[in-house]
C-alpha cells in the first residue's frame, strides 16, 4: 500500500473546474400541502426524475422538521398570506439548501434582509456579490434561475403539468446542484428592509464615510480598506466601514492585523454601503475572486468509480440510515456528548476534574451552533482562563465515527486514487462539508473488498499525515460505527475512544442556554 501522495492536496483543490460531478441521490423534503394539486404532480416529477421527495405540510413545516434533508424545495404560492412569520427562523441559523418555487421566495428573501431574484436580475454584474449568479442548464427550458449561496430561485409560471420537458429537466438540475452548496451563505444584503427608510444612525454612519470623498478616496476600493488614510486611520472609521470586524474598541494596529489577513476576501456590499467578509473564502483560505460559479459548491470529483466505493462502504456501515438519527448522546472520557441534530445543536458537559498541579483548563459546559457555525457557549470560566470550544469534539465525531455513513451525502468530495490501491484494499480521498465545521483535512480512505475501512489517512501527502486504525466497531440502530480508532507509529499509545452511543435519546431541554451541566456524572 502507497502512502505518499505528494501531490494529493493540488489535485483535491483544482477538482471544481471539472466539467461532470456525478451524483448520489439527494434527500429532498418539499414543503408543500397533502390536497394541493400542484403539490401532487411535483411530487410524481422528482419521483420521475430520481429525486422522491418527503412532504412536510406547510402548515406543521419548520426547521426541526427540515434539517435533515439534503435540499428542500419549497411550493407555497400563498406564503406571504398563510405565515406572516418566517417558517424557517432567522437566515442566519437556515442552512438547508433550498429551492424556491415560483414567485414565493420573494416573500423569504424580504424577511431575511435579502434582495429578491427580480432585484439580483436588476444588479449590474459588478454589484452583485460573489455568492449571486443566474443558472443556465443544457436545454430550452425559459425559466429564470438563481441563486445566492444555497438559496435558490426557480422563477417558474403556471403549474407544474404546463411545464416543458426542459423546464423539468432544469427545475432536477438545479435540486442536485443546490444539494452540493452545504457551505455557502448569502453575503450582500440590506440593512434594513427594502424601500424602508435607514434608522438615524445609518445615515450618519453613510455621511461619515461620504466624508471620505473630501480627500478623494472612494470607500467602495479594496485600497481604501487595506492602506486607508485619515479620517480611516480611526478605529472607529474602520468599524463604520467593516461588517463584523474585530469592534470599535480595537487599536489601529490590530485592525491592520485583522484586515492583512482578510484583504482578499473581503465584498462589497453596495445594498448595505459596507465591505463584508466572505466567509467561503475566509473557511478555505483563498481568494474570494477565485470563487465563482461551480468553485463556490461542495462535493467535487464525485466519479462514477469514485461513488460505486463510497457505495460500498456506506452499505457496510449502514446505508442511509444516518438520516433517521436525530438526537445522540455518547461518552468521550469523562465528557458527556449530547447532540440535537434537528435543532442544530451540540453540547458538551465535562465532568472530569483537573488533577492538581496539572495544567489543563478546568471547564464544564461548551456548546456548539451547528446551523449557525456559532459557539453558544464557551467553556474554561471566567478570564483569564482560555476558553473551550466544542467545535473540536464536533469535528471528531463527524470525521471518525460518521463518516462511513456520511461518504454519499452530496456535499462529500469523494476522489478515487487507484495509483494507491494495493491487491486487496483501494484508495479514496474523502473531505466532507458541513458549515460548522470549516474546511475539513482531505482524508485518505483505504478500504478493503467487502467495504470495510482499513484505515484512514489524515493530512495524506504532507509531513503532518497521521494514519488511524479502527479498533472496534458498535451496532448502533440500523448503523454500524466505528467507536474506537488508535494513531499508528505514536511515540505513546495515542487514540480515540466514544462509549455508549445512544440513539435518539429524549435530551435535556435547556442545550443552547444552560451554563450548568444538565447531566449526571459518568457511572462507575
Amino acid at each position: 500500500m502507497k502512502t505518499a501522495l505528494p501531490h494529493l492536496v493540488l489535485a483535491c483543490l483544482v477538482v471544481p473546474a471539472a466539467p461532470a460531478i456525478a451524483q448520489a441521490r439527494p434527500s429532498v423534503a418539499l414543503v408543500g400541502s397533502l390536497h394541493d394539486d400542484n403539490t401532487e404532480r411535483l411530487t410524481v416529477l422528482l419521483r420521475e426524475r430520481g429525486l422522491p421527495p418527503r412532504l412536510v405540510q406547510r402548515i406543521v413545516c419548520g426547521p426541526l422538521a427540515l434539517r435533515l434533508a439534503d435540499v428542500v424545495v419549497v411550493d407555497w404560492p400563498d406564503v406571504a398570506r398563510d405565515a406572516g412569520a418566517l417558517p424557517f427562523g432567522e437566515l442566519e441559523r437556515w442552512n438547508v439548501p433550498t429551492v424556491f418555487l415560483g414567485d414565493c421566495g420573494a416573500h423569504f428573501a424580504r424577511g431575511w434582509l435579502l434582495p429578491t431574484a427580480a432585484e439580483i436580475a436588476q444588479m449590474p454584474p459588478d454589484v452583485r456579490g460573489p455568492e449571486m449568479e443566474a443558472i443556465q442548464w443544457p436545454g430550452d427550458s425559459k425559466v429564470a434561475i438563481w441563486r445566492q449561496g444555497h438559496l435558490f430561485y426557480f422563477a417558474s409560471s403556471g403549474a407544474a403539468e404546463t411545464w416543458s420537458a426542459a423546464d423539468r429537466d432544469a427545475l432536477a438540475r438545479t435540486i442536485a446542484f443546490a444539494a452540493r452548496c452545504v457551505t455557502d451563505r448569502p453575503i450582500v444584503r440590506y440593512a434594513v428592509a427594502s424601500g424602508e427608510p435607514l434608522p438615524g444612525p445609518e445615515v450618519e454612519r453613510r455621511r461619515r464615510l461620504d466624508a471620505g470623498a473630501d480627500l478623494q478616496r472612494d470607500v467602495r476600493q479594496l485600497d481604501t480598506l487595506v492602506t486607508p488614510p485619515t479620517p480611516f486611520d480611526g478605529p472607529a472609521m474602520l468599524n463604520d466601514l467593516v461588517a463584523d470586524g474585530p469592534g470599535p474598541d480595537t487599536s489601529v494596529n490590530n485592525w491592520r492585523s485583522w484586515l492583512r489577513g482578510r484583504s482578499d476576501k473581503m465584498v462589497w456590499d453596495e445594498l448595505s454601503y459596507v465591505w463584508r467578509v466572505d466567509p467561503l473564502a475566509q473557511a478555505r483560505g483563498v481568494p474570494s475572486r477565485s470563487l465563482r460559479g461551480e468553485a463556490r459548491a461542495d462535493g467535487a470529483g464525485r466519479t462514477p468509480d469514485a461513488l460505486a466505493l463510497a457505495g460500498k462502504v456506506v452499505q457496510r456501515y449502514g446505508g442511509r440510515g444516518f438520516g433517521d438519527l436525530t438526537t445522540f448522546a455518547c461518552w468521550i472520557g469523562e465528557v458527556r456528548v449530547l447532540w440535537d441534530r434537528s435543532a442544530g445543536l451540540f453540547r458538551l458537559e465535562n465532568h472530569g476534574v483537573v488533577p492538581p498541579g496539572n495544567r489543563a483548563t478546568q471547564w464544564e459546559v461548551a456548546v456548539l451552533d451547528t446551523a449557525a457555525d456559532r459557539d453558544v457557549i464557551w467553556g474554561g470560566g471566567p478570564e483569564p482562563r482560555p476558553r473551550v470550544s466544542a467545535r473540536g469534539r464536533f469535528l471528531d465525531l463527524l470525521t471518525r465515527v460518521f463518516l462511513p455513513v456520511m461518504l454519499l451525502d452530496p456535499g462529500t468530495t469523494l476522489i478515487r486514487r487507484p495509483e494507491a490501491d494495493s491487491a486487496e484494499q483501494q484508495a479514496l480521498v474523502v473531505q466532507i462539508a458541513h458549515r460548522a465545521l470549516g474546511p475539513t483535512e482531505l482524508q485518505l480512505m483505504v478500504v478493503a473488498s467487502t467495504g470495510e475501512i482499513a484505515s484512514v489517512i489524515e493530512r495524506a501527502g504532507t509531513p503532518r499525515a497521521q494514519a488511524w486504525q479502527i479498533v472496534a466497531t458498535t451496532p448502533f440502530g440500523p448503523l454500524l460505527l466505528p467507536t474506537e480508532w488508535r494513531l499508528d507509529g505514536a511515540r505513546r499509545p495515542t487514540g480515540f475512544r466514544i462509549d455508549d452511543p445512544a440513539w435518539n435519546p429524549e435530551l435535556p431541554s435547556g442545550l443552547d442556554s444552560a451554563t450548568e451541566r444538565l447531566t449526571q456524572p459518568r457511572p462507575r
